[in-house]
């Protein structure tokens, strides 16, 4: 279990979009939203967008704008002001879970999730809900999992300072450097396309192209590394990285791809 939201409540989703912004947080697409829980007399009518941190993805700053002045959106603004709403954290097993702290009718499911408002009054005061994401099931056996666009391409370079002008020239900015035992990196962005450069410490004419990392979820590790072994998939590690674990997998030709398990 992660946190995979924070929901905020906006007067405005227009400036809410300039103030995240300015903290250089990349964002999902606006969303016009009117869900109803299942007890609710009115349903939540608001424009909703993400906000998030290019370097670490999750989680999402969801800022929620009502729409109307009926609605449970629109009175905990008139109510309360703008502000915190509810925490999402994302999990697995909750259609089979025994949820003693669930907002009897509040339990719901579509074709893509399963949701659960947790009882503010069993939860210190604050308003959780759990989330359980549906992946479409797959004919040959493995467990169902998504992958989501790319995370970055990586490239491999001989040197990262002449690569530095070069990228602040077409506008990326940077994001992150650091290194291991074998390279140096340093990742930069542009709107939310990534570049990870790696420049070996030992002396090597490989350059170019390395590979892409894709962010995988719906599996935890040791499924994929069983699906991978299952499917003779050549494939290094797992190597632990913060929030994630990274497995690299190689296609027929050789080629280098990078698995984010989240």
């Amino acid at each position: 279990m992660r946190i995979h939201h924070i929901a905020i409540v906006v007067r405005s989703l227009q400036e809410a979009r300039k103030t995240y912004r300015r903290m250089g947080m990349d964002s999902t697409r606006e969303v016009r939203t009117q869900e109803k829980y299942p007890g609710d007399t009115a349903p939540h009518a608001y424009l909703g967008q993400g906000f998030f941190d290019p370097k670490q993805g999750f989680p999402v700053f969801w800022a929620m704008q009502p729409l109307g002045r009926t609605g449970p959106l629109a009175r905990f603004l008139a109510q309360r002001g703008p502000g915190f709403h509810h925490v999402g954290l994302l999990c697995t097993g909750l259609a089979r879970a025994k949820l003693p702290f669930v907002r009897r009718p509040h339990f719901f499911r579509t074709d893509r999730e399963i949701r659960a408002l947790l009882d503010p009054s069993r939860t210190g005061g604050m308003l959780i809900e759990l989330l359980e994401r549906k992946f479409a099931a797959r004919p040959d056996g493995l467990p169902p999992f998504c992958l989501s666009a790319a995370d970055h391409v990586g490239v491999r370079v001989g040197r990262l300072a002449p690569f530095d002008r070069f990228f602040r020239f077409l506008g990326f900015t940077p994001e992150a450097v650091g290194e291991d035992s074998e390279f140096r990196m340093a990742r930069y962005r542009l709107r939310g396309f990534h570049v990870a450069l790696f420049e070996p410490k030992k002396p090597s004419s490989a350059v170019g192209f390395d590979h892409v990392a894709l962010p995988l979820e719906g599996m935890d590790v040791d499924q994929v590394l069983r699906a991978l072994r299952r499917f003779k998939i050549p494939f290094r590690g797992p190597y632990r990285l913060p929030g994630e674990t990274s497995i690299k997998v190689f296609d027929p030709s050789g080629g280098e791809w990078e698995l984010l398990v989240r």
